[in-house]
């Protein structure tokens, strides 16, 4: 799977991995809640174990993705955080874990216990190659769960396919490529940021992929697919 890459970006960014990973014979609906109840309670008690919520925003993966967001994007990540260090405080807090559907459920327990950030799109309604850009000034985004577009600074990292913008990365999903219970296919990325070696980034999607199993019964994993934004040599 061929991912192109502005030459800005090139200029830019350091180097930094994605992993690719395809799913088949995927059936979407709400995750048992046993099961969920179960998987939350063992990834809270993991991270219990080793970190308190003060001690979160020091852990060097999120310390990578917070460094990511000051000094590349331009964002504020105590306003905007990474999703894998926000998921982990909720569990840190004993707040509600949110339960949305099954695989979704799957990919954000594997972000919480890890710290890595994962998306997942609609496999049949992008539009490949994909590539990366920097945003335009005011380019139009519409991401889930929002009424209305928002109107970008042009500072934002963006994965676009050949109809727009599916992931203002590494923090946000566009509605149209999300997964419904429509959903079939899934693509699942694996959301890497400089400083973040490559054998973490691997550990964590074999992570998610053991929960999407467990969550997702018969659905078919493809082999995982690495990418590099930039040649790493």
């Amino acid at each position: 799977m061929f991912i192109q890459v502005d030459e800005t970006i090139q200029e830019k960014l350091p180097n930094f991995m994605l992993i690719l990973t395809v799913f088949d014979n995927v059936t979407i609906t709400l995750s048992k809640y046993s099961l969920f109840r179960r998987y939350v309670e063992i990834v809270k008690k993991d991270i219990k174990k080793e970190l308190t919520v003060k001690r979160l925003r020091n852990h060097p993966i999120i310390r990578a993705y917070r460094d990511f967001y000051w000094h590349y994007l331009k964002i504020d990540p105590t306003k905007i955080r990474p999703s894998g260090e926000a998921l982990a405080r909720r569990l840190l807090r004993d707040k509600e874990f949110p339960k949305l559907v099954n695989l979704v459920d799957a990919y954000n327990l594997a972000s919480a216990k890890t710290f890595i950030s994962f998306g997942a799109y609609d496999y049949n309604k992008l539009r490949f190659p994909l590539y990366f850009s920097f945003a335009q000034k005011d380019m139009p985004f519409l991401g889930i769960g929002m009424k209305e577009p928002k109107y970008l600074k042009g500072t934002e990292l963006l994965l676009m396919d050949q109809e727009g913008v599916i992931n203002v990365y590494p923090y946000r999903d566009a509605n149209r490529t999300k997964i419904t219970g429509a959903t079939k296919k899934v693509l699942l990325i694996t959301a890497g940021v400089p400083n973040i070696d490559d054998n973490t980034l691997l550990k964590a999607t074999q992570t998610a992929l053991r929960y999407i199993k467990k969550f997702v019964p018969d659905v078919i994993t493809h082999e995982p697919q690495i990418v590099y934004i930039k040649d790493k040599n």
